[in-house]
């Protein structure tokens, strides 16, 4: 019986994540909040659910899963990108830096947290200490897409705009 469960709640995951990426949000989250209230350890669930909230603007309750699947899923990079995007949509940069750190931490020599880091260091304009998390980002994986654009983003910022035009080229590779 608990497998049916899981099972259906497997569905409902990928039936909402097929809602978020069809851009609706609140749809998503009508059909995961249930499934989130009923089994809270719901991993799935909960980042989805979070991403949803991200999605249709409500950055406290998406700050709430980002956290809640940190708790759950500690070694894994999500929860934090979750819980620091919804920060700085939020405007509270210094909490964005802390749990993006945290992560650094938890999540050894991953791009992608890396890569979040330079965004926050940007939305701080911290640009020097931007390219340094997203260069360590793209040098673990030089096909990061996400952390060449900050790169750009970044030497677009110093005024160096040669340098930012071949760093967003490589991002479209």
């Amino acid at each position: 019986m608990a497998l049916v469960g899981a099972a259906r709640g497997d569905d409902t995951v990928a039936q909402a994540r097929q809602l978020l990426d069809e851009g609706k949000a609140q749809q998503a989250i009508d059909l995961l909040a249930p499934v989130v209230q009923a089994d809270p350890k719901n991993s799935g669930a909960t980042l989805v659910l979070g991403e949803a909230y991200l999605a249709a603007d409500k950055a406290d309750l998406a700050e709430a899963m980002g956290r809640a699947y940190i708790d759950m899923s500690g070694k894994k990079p999500e929860g934090y990108l979750l819980a620091t995007r919804a920060l700085v949509k939020q405007g509270r940069l210094p909490d964005a830096y802390t749990v993006i750190r945290k992560g650094v931490k938890s999540v050894k020599k991953n791009p992608q947290i890396l890569s979040e880091l330079g965004y926050v260091h940007l939305a701080a304009d911290s640009i020097d200490q931007a390219i340094i998390s997203l260069s360590e980002a793209k040098d673990i994986d030089p096909t990061s897409a996400v952390a060449y654009r900050g790169l750009g983003e970044a030497y677009l910022k110093l005024n160096a705009d040669g340098v930012a035009i071949l760093q967003f080229e490589e991002s479209l590779r």
